[in-house]
């Protein structure tokens, strides 16, 4: 029986320092998760938040785009090879379907395990779908812009009024709903 697994990352950007290849790296700092059973209904919760190995600083940007705090993060975030471990173990299981808000945090999440561990292989991911496209391809929404996770949810009337929008595990309940109201089986 498929189950369904929606996963979302926020991430900050670390900017690398004078005498280092010139770039950004994107280094995550929360990841939320839904998993959702065959009828499409909620029926378990993932959420960590981990301190940044790299990024001593949080940008102003980013901490008014998720809420998300250096005391936060201080308080209640654990390494990042600890989060992954045990997001991990939640998320095993046969026939799950991996899903995200395009394809970016796959990417982070990539470049995340080849910074820290030293390889690309995400073993734990088996199956992967971009909620984003699946959505966008079912509204019939045609042309290379994509739509946002919030223009989405109004467009389909999904309220996102008491939703704290940029934190890993609303974006991921909003993500569902998405997902459930142009689900075709």
């Amino acid at each position: 029986m498929k189950k369904f697994l929606v996963v979302d990352f926020e991430f900050t950007t670390y900017e690398r320092p004078v005498g280092r290849p010139r770039g950004f790296f994107s280094e995550i700092i929360e990841i939320g998760a839904v998993r959702l059973n065959h009828n499409l209904q909620v029926v378990d919760t993932f959420k960590q938040l981990i301190k940044p190995k790299l990024s001593k600083k949080l940008s102003t940007r980013f901490v008014d785009l998720t809420g998300i705090t250096r005391e936060e993060i201080s308080e209640y975030g654990i390494p990042f090879d600890r989060a992954i471990a045990d997001f991990t173990r939640w998320s095993a299981g046969d026939d799950v379907l991996f899903m995200s808000w395009s394809n970016s945090d796959l990417y982070v999440l990539v470049s995340n395990y080849r910074r820290f561990f030293g390889t690309t292989s995400v073993s734990f991911i088996k199956k992967y779908m971009d909620v984003q496209k699946y959505c966008q391809n079912e509204m019939k929404i045609t042309g290379k812009d994509q739509v946002s996770l919030a223009h989405c949810a109004e467009m389909l009337n999904i309220s996102i009024d008491d939703l704290c929008l940029h934190r890993a595990l609303e974006d991921c309940y909003l993500e569902a709903e998405c997902f459930k109201s142009v689900y075709n089986k």
